[in-house]
């Protein structure tokens, strides 16, 4: 964690104020409390990708490089001829390995998300989604899209598939999926960038940069450290050298989608992670109708996903969801989210005494890890290709 400076607590003067976007609610106290980080995450939240927008940029002026860019993603043998200079940096950019990665920890990053499986799903559609949510600033390149509402399941399920295919077995070595996708929707943010941007009426002044700095480590923690603390919640047991794998793998693939280096190093640890948290909640600016629709919207996906038996149990699937939310999110933003049925918040301790009694077989069983790992991996990849139903993601490519 880069060290904390002291400095002026007194109200920011207004062009310091006017430096960043409007979405950055009580800069005076973030920087009492968290120091220069809170300057650095302010100018984050204007600052976009450059090495990706440039080959949106190309592949705007020249559409017929799609297949090339496609192949060489797909593919490291892949001829390089005919590629502009900004796929040749792009390339070079997801494939720089940093200093500090280590395979040892990637391995144990996977074995262990694979064997929470679908459970992580469970967090991410009902604490950091949700927690995403909250921001109006933070979901308005989906509202101005109208890309959630239209299409909740799908959107989810390509996430699902991400997630997924991240968490596998080398999956983001250089011919992994992971590492593939995780390319891709690099990429695809850099288009829907550049789209919003020119189809004018953004409010930079407002809500930053659309798909910012800021708000992709956002997604980097909604990922990684709320992932952890769900699932902990939940009743699995992490050690502290797993938590800390997951937010090594994560912190690598924020890389691989273009966050920056200095930002992504704030979640080296779990106290780096949990700082940011902090950070990030408080700088946020409450939601507005706009998250309230793409909450509904979410809220609705067990409508879509579910098959046989699963539609007859919609209303309890729902409010299962509800109640996670409640636990994890807390009273208020559940409630300025309009999530209903606080009361099932209360089912979180059956969930957590069913899950340490399969956590108590896992220590306790020969091979228990590999076997939980097998076990929830094959049930994840299950749940997401149901909801795809055979239709598998482009990621904008």
């Amino acid at each position: 964690m880069p060290a904390t400076a002291e400095v002026n607590a007194s109200k920011p003067s207004d062009e310091e104020r006017s430096a960043y976007p409007q979405r950055l609610r009580r800069l005076s106290k973030l920087r009492r409390e968290f120091g220069t980080m809170a300057d650095r995450y302010g100018h984050a939240l204007s600052q976009m990708d450059p090495v990706g927008d440039a080959l949106a940029e190309a592949l705007r002026q020249n559409p017929r490089l799609f297949p090339l860019v496609s192949a060489a993603i797909e593919n490291p043998d892949a001829p390089r001829t005919g590629l502009p200079d900004a796929a040749l940096r792009f390339l070079d950019a997801i494939e720089a390995r940093p200093a500090w990665l280590d395979p040892s920890k990637l391995r144990l990053a996977e074995r262990t998300q694979q064997r929470l499986g679908s459970n992580m799903m469970a967090v991410l559609g009902a604490w950091s989604l949700v927690n995403g949510y909250h921001s109006s600033a933070a979901v308005k390149p989906l509202a101005f899209t109208g890309g959630l509402t239209r299409s909740a399941p799908r959107r989810l399920a390509e996430t699902g598939r991400f997630l997924v295919e991240v968490c596998q077995t080398n999956g983001l070595e250089r011919r992994g999926d992971g590492f593939q996708i995780a390319a891709k929707v690099r990429l695809m943010h850099s288009m829907v960038r550049r789209d919003i941007v020119a189809r004018g009426g953004w409010r930079a002044d407002l809500h930053g940069a659309p798909i910012n700095q800021g708000d992709m480590l956002g997604t980097i923690m909604e990922f990684s450290a709320l992932v952890i603390e769900g699932v902990r919640t939940m009743g699995f047991w992490l050690s502290a050298e797993e938590a800390e794998s997951i937010l090594h793998l994560w912190r690598y693939c924020g890389m691989i989608l273009g966050v920056d280096s200095e930002l992504l190093d704030w979640i080296e640890t779990e106290e780096g992670a949990r700082k940011v948290a902090m950070l990030m909640g408080s700088a946020q600016p409450g939601p507005d109708m706009d998250s309230i629709d793409l909450m509904q919207a979410l809220r609705k996906v067990p409508h879509y996903s579910a098959t046989g038996f699963q539609k007859a149990m919609i209303p309890i699937l729902e409010r299962l969801q509800d109640g996670l939310a409640h636990t994890f999110n807390g009273r208020e933003i559940a409630e300025d989210l309009g999530i209903p049925n606080r009361r099932w918040r209360h089912l979180i301790h059956l969930l957590r005494a069913n899950v340490r009694s399969r956590e108590v077989l896992r220590v306790v069983l020969p091979r228990g890890d590999e076997l939980a790992a097998r076990f929830g991996n094959w049930k994840m990849r299950r749940d997401v290709a149901r909801v795809l139903a055979g239709s598998e993601p482009r990621f904008g490519m």
